[in-house]
């Protein structure tokens, strides 16, 4: 498998924190998703949706990758993504973290000093179901220069996930919860690289 026509923008920008929502790097706890889901906001018609998803396709993502390495932002701000449903399971979980019962979330995501967690996916390309189909769909291959969303995969899993490894050996979190459990190999390799995913395969054994 080669390589060699991959976008040069894009190795930069895959290969960085893209795709994450951000927050402080030396947070303890890092919370991780699979990519980001796009899906529809509340009371967003199906009309507004599809054209905001052109857009993110067409313009908003050749943007980013044109900037090459991303830098995420430094506080990853939970009242932003509550009008998204994964959005609102963090909170819950941010609730607990906190101190707090998960019927009082809202409140505690207003408290939120942007401290306690790290908001990161393993993937940096959103979209709004796991259709690979969609790669060929927005023409993804021309913005990154990789044929499909298989290959896509296995290059981050080549280049992307070991870059992840060496910033979770570098700021050391004391958790890492991944949500995905079907991804759980993903995860693995992504957070822990090869020798982790070994030693899962032995306690699986």
């Amino acid at each position: 498998m080669h390589y060699s026509s991959v976008n040069q923008n894009f190795k930069q920008w895959a290969c960085s924190f893209s795709g994450c929502d951000g927050g402080d790097l030396h947070s303890p706890i890092w919370l991780s998703g699979i990519e980001w889901g796009y899906s529809k906001q509340r009371n967003q018609t199906q009309e507004a949706y599809e054209l905001s998803l052109q857009k993110y396709y067409q313009t908003d993502l050749p943007e980013q990758i044109s900037k090459g390495f991303y830098t995420p932002a430094a506080k990853y701000d939970i009242n932003k993504h509550l009008d998204y449903q994964f959005g609102v399971k963090v909170a819950k979980l941010y609730a607990i973290l906190t101190g707090h019962e998960v019927s009082e979330y809202v409140d505690a995501a207003r408290k939120d000093t942007g401290e306690e967690i790290f908001r990161v996916n393993i993937y940096p390309i959103a979209f709004p179901n796991d259709n690979d189909q969609l790669w060929e769909n927005f023409n993804l291959e021309k913005i990154t220069g990789l044929d499909s969303k298989q290959i896509y995969r296995t290059w981050c899993f080549l280049h992307r996930f070991p870059f992840i490894v060496e910033q979770v050996r570098k700021f050391k979190p004391r958790l890492i919860i991944a949500t995905g459990i079907s991804y759980l190999t993903d995860f693995v390799l992504c957070f822990a690289g090869q020798r982790g995913l070994e030693t899962i395969q032995k306690e699986i054994i």
